[in-house]
């Protein structure tokens, strides 16, 4: 495996590179853009997510946007617990021809959860940074699992429902760097 990495998070290693993978011996080669998830998820509050209950108190997002000239992560956790507990929320735009590199840390990652109130089919992503802005909205093409899974139920609330799943996404709209570039 060989790349050049453009961001190295705690969790993730973004960027080029180009793979060879064997299996039952044939030779298969990759080449382009790669997002590596290391992500570790534990429950905590453990004794109260027994009986059917929920874990953490937890909602996040975390995706890769990227084309050719730019490439975009973003990690986006909300507490919807009754505890006062901060989690990561952060982002980067880095700009692939220039290695100009922009953090936000004020952005809104949201959606329509318009299918049973859970299973959005728009995404919303947009913030400002020093140099510039964002605004994009995001069209899911497909979903994995198909239909995810609702539960009902959270250690703060049985009557609150739960669910999981990925959505593969394609983003359109406005890139604005210092007013002149998008």
């Amino acid at each position: 495996m060989t790349g050049r990495i453009l961001y190295l998070g705690g969790f993730w290693i973004i960027g080029d590179m180009t793979a060879k993978l064997v299996w039952n011996g044939k030779e298969y080669w990759f080449k382009g853009w790669f997002l590596f998830d290391k992500a570790s998820h534990r429950t905590y509050l453990y004794d109260s997510s027994r009986d059917g209950g929920a874990g953490a108190p937890l909602q996040f997002s975390c995706m890769g946007i990227y084309q050719k000239e730019v490439a975009i992560m973003v990690a986006s956790s909300v507490n919807p617990s009754p505890y006062n507990v901060k989690l990561q929320h952060q982002a980067r735009i880095n700009l692939m021809e220039t290695d100009e590199s922009f953090p936000l840390t004020k952005f809104k990652l949201s959606d329509n959860r318009a299918n049973d109130g859970l299973q959005p089919t728009e995404f919303y992503f947009s913030g400002r940074f020093e140099n510039g802005r964002i605004e994009m909205i995001g069209k899911p093409i497909e979903f994995w699992p198909k239909k995810w899974h609702t539960t009902k139920g959270t250690w703060w609330n049985s009557n609150g429902y739960r669910n999981w799943g990925r959505a593969l996404i394609k983003w359109s709209g406005n890139l604005t760097i210092n007013a002149m570039r998008s």
